[in-house]
């Protein structure tokens, strides 16, 4: 008899450690000696070591939905493989602390209904703490139902607290009464974007949400030498009164937006927003050094910018450009500083301002 559940525990007991300790295709989880993932078993493993080291050995076409991922401490290398077909619910990973890096999503789906417990909004990585790096979504598209102007939805992460750069998107990013960017919702005080870029052939729609942007709704933190290309579309259809930015809808007294370009298209249905503007549409911080070559029709309303579409208290552009052969004839007409201002700022400013305009050969404009 003793025998007998002496085996049984050990049976138990062995398949209690196989389940902790799962089988992957090689490697130990170490740092030099990650996990392989070469299988979609291994694939679908990895929410079970979410403390580990893993790299995608060979490129994958999943065929069915993944796991959830709580918490990742750990390092998801992509190795410069393909992932197609990724389908989840958002979030995959709901909090990253770790890294993710050197991935390659095609055809990633990442759809989502009215749920409460997702709070600020959905995305590849829920709230990031650690660094998202050289991520790259193709022909993807994200989707969300959330009806609550305190979520949104975006592609890399709908939290930014840590890194995200060298990252891009493109694809569909279509939200109903939720905020809507391509990189992240909110980018908060510690967060930092750099070099991501928001490719040709995307659209960036909100239904009744309060934003739309290409890079993130909301920014607290930094976002520097990122790009949207002229075949994005930031469009918020039938949206409500909130702002709509060519790179970041409202950016806040701590926000810093500079180096970056937008060549993406803008179009407004309502005239309710609090400012449209082609790099930022409403700005409490700083923007510096950012170019636009979007042309926005200022008969939208009174806060539209080229640039900026409203300053608020505080906000203050540097060394702004007008790009392109459209804003180059427009600029040879003009004369007064204060006009070119105008253009590149809509709205009423309150507070500091300084506009130091460059001509698209790099000379300074008058002051």
């Amino acid at each position: 008899m003793k025998s007998w559940l002496g085996a049984l525990r050990r049976m138990f007991s062995k398949r209690k450690i196989q389940a902790s300790n799962p089988a992957f295709s090689g490697g130990v989880g170490t740092p030099d000696d990650p996990f392989q993932i070469r299988t979609e078993a291994d694939f679908e493993q990895v929410h079970l070591r979410p403390e580990a080291h893993f790299v995608l050995v060979e490129s994958l076409r999943l065929s069915r939905p993944v796991s959830i991922i709580p918490e990742f401490a750990g390092v998801l290398n992509g190795n410069g493989k393909t992932i197609e077909g990724l389908c989840c619910a958002p979030n995959w990973i709901r909090v990253l602390e770790g890294e993710l890096i050197d991935w390659r999503l095609l055809d990633c789906q990442i759809t989502q209904g009215a749920d409460p417990e997702l709070g600020r909004g959905v995305g590849l990585v829920g709230t990031n703490v650690g660094k998202i790096s050289g991520v790259h979504l193709r022909e993807s598209v994200v989707r969300s139902n959330l009806e609550s102007h305190n979520a949104g939805a975006a592609a890399i992460a709908a939290v930014n607290r840590g890194i995200i750069e060298a990252c891009s998107f493109q694809g569909l990013i279509d939200t109903v009464g939720a905020d809507a960017a391509a990189i992240t919702v909110q980018n908060l005080g510690a967060g930092r974007i750099r070099d991501c870029q928001i490719k040709g052939l995307s659209q960036i729609l909100t239904q009744n949400g309060e934003c739309a942007a290409a890079v993130c709704a909301f920014n607290f933190g930094v976002v520097q030498l990122c790009a949207a290309e002229n075949r994005v579309a930031v469009v918020p259809h039938r949206g409500g009164p909130g702002a709509v930015g060519g790179l970041v809808s409202v950016q806040r007294e701590t926000g810093v937006v500079a180096l970056c370009v937008n060549d993406a298209e803008i179009r407004v249905a309502s005239t309710e927003q609090k400012g449209v503007g082609g790099v930022v549409g409403l700005n409490h911080g700083l923007v510096l050094s950012c170019g636009s070559s979007v042309v926005i029709d200022r008969g939208l309303g009174l806060y539209v910018g080229q640039l900026v579409g409203r300053e608020a208290d505080g906000g203050m552009l540097q060394d702004g450009r007008l790009m392109g052969a459209r804003w180059a004839t427009v600029r040879a007409t003009i004369h007064s500083t204060e006009r070119l201002r105008e253009l590149m700022v809509g709205g009423l400013r309150h507070g500091p301002l300084v506009v130091v305009p460059k001509n698209s050969e790099g000379g300074e404009g008058t002051h």
